[in-house]
């Protein structure tokens, strides 16, 4: 379904190869092509940064902050950080490592004896390389996705994951992407330094660079020039209204590109972390040197994406949610950083931070995406087969060895029933649409027309529902009762 399709795009680590030869940047041409390629992308708005040896090249707003009131992107709006935001944590990680508060070998639960570890040892280490196990909560679907309105405490976050099955039976032996870590050294953060992750931010991070533009979210504040995020659906721009605090302290983080680019800068440079600790940042180790199965140059070091093609060495992060996506690479060898920050859904800020660096170090652009228009059908449903589809259902991922293991927990709990004559789906947590019959016999839905839902009717009653893309059956639903009002979020409550 839609929220689904969002989160995969999470896990996307597609990175550019790196040209070693330095050429000077047109910033009149660069301009233009970025104008053009967020104009094909048909997204709300970006602001856009370029900067070679340390100096900015182009750094600019593209589109809209806000479409209701026609308020332009600029180089000052900030926007709600996904993604690049980890390497704020792991900078302050490591800062407490060179003052000798923690080590890397440390237990987490000598910080954080109630969370169950079930078990396990897991290493400071593992977390701040993804190699714990710990699975990742926002992949899991109810607990995340059908509170998305909903702010939580850091306590209440870290239910949504403590408990669940471990990814992997030994920490340290498998790298498996997972947000989770982060939640989890944050607490430790707070525990070690008896100071609020905010407080310690604005402490050892923002206030030393001198970071204007960069706030810590909070329910109750004003973030100047922040930018309102947008979704797409059948190519129209709408609102997002999910809160940013559904999220774990280390996603709370509001900046704009020139801050993000004095972040970076302060890191490479050894202004907030010494030169042994950028090493140990950007030096992969154990399970984190081969993170992908179809891309042996992908490697992770700390809260930091690597990848080595020969001499050559790209590190950053990138990541999107609900309305906004992120995108912060640097270019060991042209010392080239590229950001981009966007207020819209899926992974906008990596497409056009990808195509500015193809188009920078002279490699082919990749194929456009062309977009296809999936004109639904709506065909009437009698009274009878209305009755016949009604229920609630356990949406679950079919397994899939290539997406990261925390998916094969998914669980979503859905209902399908009649409203006002019309049949209708209804993901927890959000407002239901129209379930519309095709053609063949299938239906769809118009957030997520490419997909298709099959039923299996036996004794006059649906006891499942098959969802396929591209002909491919990419999820499964159990029917586990009547799709009344009860049964529904009951349903949901018990995690079934």
């Amino acid at each position: 379904m839609k929220k689904i399709t969002q989160i995969l795009f999470i896990s996307s680590i597609t990175l550019i190869p790196v040209i070693l030869v330095a050429q000077e940047i047109d910033p009149t041409s660069l301009d233009a092509f970025v104008t053009s390629t967020i104009q094909k992308m048909n997204i709300a708005g970006a602001s856009v940064l370029v900067a070679q040896q340390g100096k900015i090249v182009l750094n600019k707003g593209y589109g809209f902050a806000d479409l209701s009131h026609n308020v332009p992107a600029t180089p000052e709006t900030t926007y709600f950080l996904v993604g690049p935001g980890g390497i704020l944590l792991a900078a302050s990680i490591l800062q407490l490592i060179e003052q000798g508060k923690v080590s890397l070998d440390d237990d987490a639960s000598t910080y954080l004896p109630d969370f169950p570890w079930q078990g396990h040892r897991v290493k400071i280490r593992h977390l701040l390389s993804s190699t714990s196990g710990i699975i990742d909560y926002h992949y899991l679907g109810d607990p995340l996705e059908s509170t998305y309105r909903t702010p939580k405490a850091s306590d209440e976050v870290i239910g949504l994951f403590a408990g669940k099955p471990f990814t992997a039976e030994v920490p340290g032996s498998k790298w498996d992407w997972s947000i989770s870590n982060f939640a989890l050294l944050v607490e430790i953060l707070e525990k070690v330094t008896g100071s609020s992750y905010k407080d310690y931010l604005q402490k050892n991070i923002i206030a030393p660079l001198g970071l204007q533009e960069t706030a810590y979210i909070e329910e109750k504040q004003l973030l100047k020039n922040f930018a309102r995020g947008y979704g797409k659906q059948g190519g129209e721009l709408y609102p997002t209204y999910q809160s940013l605090l559904t999220y774990d302290p280390s996603l709370r983080i509001s900046t704009s590109t020139g801050n993000l680019f004095k972040i970076w800068e302060g890191i490479k440079n050894h202004k907030i972390i010494t030169a042994k600790s950028y090493e140990l940042m950007t030096t992969p180790e154990g399970a984190a040197k081969q993170i992908s199965q179809t891309d042996l140059s992908l490697q992770f070091g700390f809260i930091l994406r690597i990848r080595r093609v020969g001499e050559q060495t790209v590190l950053g992060l990138h990541g999107a949610l609900p309305g906004y996506s992120s995108h912060c690479y640097y270019f060991q060898q042209r010392d080239l950083t590229i950001i981009v920050l966007a207020n819209t859904s899926n992974q906008y800020a990596n497409e056009i931070g990808q195509a500015i660096g193809l188009k920078l170090l002279d490699q082919p652009a990749t194929p456009e995406r062309i977009p296809t228009k999936n004109e639904l059908a709506n065909h009437p449903v009698t009274r009878e087969v209305q009755k016949t589809l009604t229920g609630t259902y356990t949406l679950r991922l079919v397994p899939d060895p290539q997406r990261h293991r925390s998916y094969d927990f998914y669980n979503r709990t859905i209902r399908v029933f009649v409203e006002h004559g019309q049949l209708e789906l209804q993901k927890l947590g959000d407002s239901p649409e129209p379930l519309l019959k095709q053609d063949d016999g299938s239906y769809a839905t118009n957030s997520s027309p490419s997909e298709r839902l099959t039923f299996d009717v036996q004794n006059g009653k649906a006891v499942s529902i098959a969802i396929a893309e591209s002909g491919k059956v990419v999820s499964k639903c159990a029917r586990v009762g009547e799709g009344d009002v009860g049964t529904f979020h009951g349903a949901g409550l018990r995690g079934n």
